[in-house]
Formats: structure tokens, sequence, C-alpha cells
């Protein structure tokens, strides 16, 4: 689930326009029309506008009109909604920032949004440019990565994600971004990278998540590359006679085609997300497993390179090895509760061979 941050905010030497977020300060006598910016009695003498950085229609409008229907009640006067999207956001906020200081100009953010738009330089505000009045909306938020994967998809996804989100006239996100993203499942991969103007809106994103599914589905193996050594460590844990399986959040026909293109020879058991399978980190896929081989969990070592897979391992009941050449460091690895790390698929596999494995 996103984390979705949305603030009545208005510019720092603007007034309180809604009363009950008001302080103790009050209005200079000498300042007839021009509140304090805590002066909790002021009332406008004529409409207010509310910058909203997105087109009319999306979520984040949507919102904002809930908000000025019930702000009109308070404040006796039209609270009028100004749409000016583009740049991620940045444009409306601009203008907000750039507005007179008169308490006419209210402004509507999106946090995540307006927080990456200034810590990636594409701001000429700042935080310190914005008093905020009150906090409308907040959603529940998981930072997640990248499940388990014994070979680098990241660049498909990437592509594949893109093409969707051209499809259906978003912008495109960068290699980094939809690195974030991944980690449970292409519904939430796609929630993720669709942008705030698209927020609830239901339609664009199952046209988005149908075109992602529809190309990558075709270009799913483009650019995908087992890492360096793996193919050699699995050929000595299966001449070694090592039961080997892959559990992944992607969804279960591409796992098993990737599986059947590039490790059939040594992997003959694949499970990924599909109808009456949790995704990890529940243990389901590593379960599914355990059932069919009939193995203990005192049998199976789970080998993955992110937090979701050192959850699954712990909610599955069995050991895990955290491996550092996949998207995560060990600093983030060990933090997530990792106690053993490997650095190479040699090293992975000299351990298991012999037996010193923690």
């Amino acid at each position: 689930m996103r984390r979705r941050w949305m603030s009545a905010i208005l510019a720092l030497t603007m007034a309180l326009a809604l009363t009950a977020c008001g302080g103790s300060a009050k209005t200079d006598p000498g300042t007839s029309d021009q509140p304090s910016t805590s002066d909790e009695n002021w009332a406008p003498k004529e409409n207010v506008t509310m910058i909203v950085s997105y087109k009319a229609g999306s979520g984040t409008d949507n919102t904002a009109r809930v908000l000025a229907a019930y702000a009109e009640k308070y404040i006796g006067k039209p609270v009028i909604i100004e749409n000016l999207e583009g740049g991620s956001g940045s444009i409306g906020w601009t203008a907000l920032s750039q507005a007179a200081p008169d308490g006419y100009t209210l402004g509507f953010i999106n946090l995540p949004n307006f927080n990456a738009t200034i810590s990636e330089g594409l701001a000429t505000y700042t935080v310190d440019s914005f008093a905020p009045i009150c906090n409308h909306v907040t959603e529940t938020s998981v930072v997640l990565v990248k499940e388990d994967s014994q070979f680098n998809t990241l660049e498909d996804l990437a592509n594949a994600v893109n093409h969707a989100l051209r499809e259906s006239g978003y912008p495109e996100r960068t290699l980094e971004e939809v690195c974030r993203f991944v980690g449970n499942g292409v519904g939430q991969l796609i929630h993720r990278a669709l942008p705030a103007s698209a927020d609830g809106d239901e339609e664009a994103f199952q046209e988005t998540l149908q075109a992602f599914k529809s190309y990558y589905a075709r270009h799913n193996n483009d650019t995908t590359a087992p890492y360096d050594g793996i193919e050699a460590l699995l050929e000595r844990l299966y001449q070694a006679g090592v039961r080997q399986a892959i559990v992944s959040n992607k969804n279960d026909p591409n796992v098993k085609a990737l599986t059947q293109d590039y490790f059939s020879r040594w992997i003959p058991l694949a499970v990924g997300e599909q109808e009456g399978v949790r995704r990890k980190p529940a243990p389901d896929t590593v379960l599914r497993v355990m059932k069919e081989w009939g193995c203990k969990p005192s049998e199976v070592l789970y080998v993955g390179d992110s937090d979701v897979d050192v959850d699954t391992a712990r909610n599955a009941g069995v050991d895990c090895a955290a491996v550092c050449w996949g998207f995560r460091t060990e600093a983030e690895l060990r933090a997530a509760g990792a106690q053993t790390i490997y650095h190479s698929p040699e090293a992975l596999g000299k351990a298991l061979l012999d037996g010193s494995i923690q």
C-alpha cells in the first residue's frame, strides 16, 4: 500500500484561512485585511483560491474539492480550485510559493511528490516556503524492495512499466524508481509507478496493469541474464544432489517461463504469484515447495536478497542465507535481521557444500 499525505497548506507569509487550525496570536490592528499566520478569527472578504498541482478529475483534485466544500462552511466564501498541473506538481507549488501574502491563496500538497521535487533539485521552493494548516489524508505506508531472484530482470521490468505508462499517457519512471517499486507483485508495482494524478482511478490502474502484463509477457527476457557465477553455483549444487526451487512475487507464468529459459537443467520447480498463494513475505510459496517435495523446515535453506526474503524465511520457519550481489547492501540486509550474508555465488556454494552455513 502506498502512503499518501495530503495537506492543505499556504505560503509562509499568508494567513491561516481555516480557522480550526489557527494559533493564539491575533491580527495586527494596523493591518485590516492581512492576517497573521496564527490568526484564528480572520475571515476573507472575497473568494479564496486553492491551487491543486494535478489535473481536474484526478485523485488529488477530487480530494481537494471535498476539503474545499467543507472549508466554505467555515470561512463564509467559496473556495475556487485552480488546477496548475505539470512538473510532477512543481508548477503549482511554485505558483503557491510566489503568491501574494494576502490570505486568499491556499495550496493542496501531495507530500511524497512535493518532497521528491525538493530532494531531486526540481524546485525553487523549500519546505520552509510554506506553513501547514492541517493534514487532510493519511494512508498506511510500507517501504518494500525487490523479491528474491537468481536473475537480473530489472531492466525488462522497467521497460515494461514505461511502455505501459506511455500507453496510458503518463510520464515514465527511472530504473532506480522501478527498483524501489518492485517486491510485492505486479499490482503493487503498477500502483507505485502511476503518478499521483492517477490515485484512486481504478480504470487507469487496470488499463496500465493490462498494458504491462501484455508487454512483459512478450519481452520478459529481452535484457534478462543470470548474475555472474549463478549458473556455476547451480551446477555445483545439482551435482551434489541439492534440490533447488525458485519462489517469486512475479506473475507465475512469467516465473515459470524464465526458469524454463535459463535454469531448466537445474531447477525443476518454480512458484510465482497466483490465486490462492499469498505473496511473500507470507510463507505460502515456500510451504508449497516443501509440501511438494515432502521436506521438513530443518532441511530447507532460503536464499534471498531483500528484507522481504528475510521475513519470508522467518515466517516459513526455515534458515535464511542473504546475498548482497542483488539490489541491497549488506547494511540494509542486516538492518532487516539477516544473520548470514554472502557476497558472491562462489562463497555461498562453498558454505553450502562444506556445511559451514550457520
